[in-house]
């Protein structure tokens, strides 16, 4: 299952009108579509799942190393 993300700004409201409903059902397969605000939040959900057991190195989590910052 591979869908396109499209990110949207909050101030912004998307509408889109279908003829019928099969193709509004191809259309919710093959792209996701949300609000700035809710791609945060889904980040912040998988970053927590799918990096909960491996260490970041502190200064990595920073954006600092030995040279400065990156």
């Amino acid at each position: 299952m591979k869908k396109k993300v499209v990110v949207i700004s909050d101030k912004v409201a998307f509408y889109m009108r279908f003829s019928t409903e099969e193709k509004a059902d191809a259309f919710k397969d093959k792209y996701l579509i949300l609000h700035e605000s809710e791609a945060k939040d889904l980040f912040k959900q998988l970053q927590s799942i799918l990096f909960k057991n491996e260490k970041i190195p502190k200064l990595l989590k920073e954006g600092v190393d030995n040279n400065g910052i990156f």
